[in-house]
């Protein structure tokens, strides 16, 4: 719970209303599926990151400008993902089994936005 929370703070941008949010691409595959876990797995430490920083009492913006490293990886496994699979850009992602049992959605326009640099001055 607190990756989401991280996140949603990181991004600061809201989930887009069901009625504009594109069709779902469900992602098979073993290499398909590696890829979107890349993702998954660099906001997951980005969000453990920033969240951490901000749960110690730092500043939204130099937490954020602290984990720059770990923004720029989420944005190197979206590049990845996206040069193997362009038609991806902006869409959601989906995988049923991750490897673990568990399935996992990606907004990747979300994804995209919170990758980009923060503005650290």
């Amino acid at each position: 719970m607190r990756h989401l929370i991280a996140f949603v703070i990181i991004t600061a941008f809201a989930t887009p209303a069901p009625e504009a949010m594109a069709a779902e691409i469900e992602v098979t595959g073993a290499a398909d599926t590696a890829l979107v876990v890349a993702i998954s797995d660099a906001v997951d430490v980005t969000a453990e990151r920033v969240g951490k920083c901000i749960g110690d009492g730092g500043a939204h913006q130099d937490c954020l400008c602290a984990g720059t490293a770990e923004i720029a990886a989420v944005g190197d496994a979206l590049d990845a993902a996206l040069a193997a699979h362009p038609e991806w850009e902006g869409q959601t992602v989906s995988v049923a089994d991750k490897g673990d049992g568990q399935s996992l959605t990606l907004f990747l326009d979300t994804v995209a936005a919170s990758s980009a640099p923060p503005d650290c001055g």
